[in-house]
């Protein structure tokens, strides 16, 4: 086994997430989306269209800015592809893309103990800087023909590119990792998406995905309820990876955050007339989903209307806006017992109603953090 040192370019990676993150969700989520850092992030760019599971080099020979950082073998899949590597159709099971039409596949644990660690690796478009604030997120999900969930999935991050001639794991600590509730979700079978938020040291070089924990430190749940269709993956777990993102948050942002006080997600909005909370508006909550992961404040979101319609119409519709947020909050990991949804109806306006301006204030979702 090749013994690599990081020490000199990677700090011990935890969640990190700080209060500069309330002053994005309460008043202007500032994310930069004109530039993801991850090239090729949905896997979308190929070099030949995948027909077989990876052996050797062929990842890096196939999917363009990507390759494995050790000797493991991650796959490619693509609607292109036959039925070994093909979407949805393949050898590890039956999936539709996150997103687009490929994505990719590791091993991440192995029931006889052998080193069969996989991961991907891939160049950043630009060094990280010290001192700014990124978002984090992928999506993941076990493959229908996995007998074994494990619990963790994790990003890391590098200053020098690695490489390495075994499949053991990789001595990183990630700095992004998936909470119990996210892994446990995928047994719904069902692609979940991580997110976090985090303080670059100035040492994010290179990117790596995988599971970073050793083979008798994962806690492997055995999925009872499968039964086995594929023989080489009857005593491993086996994750595909899809849509991985990457971007910078506004650095001269200044936290302005109390508990226990009300604040309301300024960006979030909702279908007329519907509790279905618009596609494009949830940064903020993934940000405040970034933050609930790393304490155990509880937290109370708050339903309001304006003044059209019935008391009990706006009282019911801001209730049930209420209730998006905190199932949002739910499926992205946050435990249910941490949060209250309560409505205020059209009861507590904080602009006239007279004016559409007004009325737009005053449909808002808001929340209290409190211990």
């Amino acid at each position: 086994m090749t013994n690599f040192k990081f020490s000199n370019t990677l700090f011990v990676m935890k969640h990190q997430m700080f209060l500069i993150t309330f002053f994005l969700i309460f008043y202007h989520v500032n994310i930069v989306h004109s530039q993801n850092l991850i090239s090729n992030s949905s896997f979308e760019q190929f070099r030949v269209c995948p027909i077989s599971f990876t052996v050797k080099h062929q990842f890096e020979q196939t999917v363009i800015d990507w390759e494995s950082p050790a000797k493991g073998t991650p796959d490619y899949y693509n609607t292109c592809g036959n039925e070994i590597a093909g979407v949805p159709i393949n050898w590890a099971g039956v999936s539709e893309a996150k997103s687009g039409n490929g994505y990719v596949g590791l091993h991440v644990w192995n029931m006889r103990g052998l080193c069969t660690k996989e991961y991907i690796q891939s160049k950043l478009l630009k060094k990280l800087e010290a001192g700014k604030y990124y978002h984090v997120q992928l999506s993941f999900k076990i493959s229908t023909y996995s007998k074994f969930l494990v619990d963790e999935i994790g990003i890391a991050f590098s200053e020098p590119r690695i490489k390495l001639n075994h499949s053991n794991k990789l001595e990183l600590v990630p700095r992004i990792i998936s909470s119990k509730n996210e892994t446990n979700k995928a047994l719904l079978n069902e692609w979940i998406t991580m997110v976090d938020t985090f303080k670059a040291d100035g040492t994010e070089n290179y990117i790596i995905i995988g599971n970073f924990k050793a083979n008798d430190e994962c806690k492997p749940l055995e999925l009872k309820s499968r039964t086995i269709q594929n023989k080489d993956l009857a005593d491993k777990s086996y994750y595909y990876i899809d849509d991985v993102a990457l971007f910078e948050i506004c650095s001269s942002c200044k936290p302005d955050f109390n508990i226990n006080r009300t604040f309301y997600f300024k960006n979030l909005t909702f279908e007329y007339n519907s509790d279905k909370i618009k596609n494009n508006h949830c940064d903020s909550l993934d940000l405040l989903i970034s933050y609930l992961k790393n304490n155990h404040l509880k937290v109370k979101v708050i339903g309001n209307t304006d003044s059209v319609g019935g008391t009990n119409y706006n009282y019911n519709l801001a209730f049930n806006r209420a209730k998006s947020v905190r199932n949002y909050l739910v499926e992205k990991g946050i435990e249910k017992y941490r949060i209250t949804g309560i409505s205020h109806g059209a009861k507590k306006p904080i602009a006239s109603n007279e004016l559409e301006t007004g009325r737009n204030l005053n449909r808002r979702v808001e929340f209290i953090l409190y211990y």
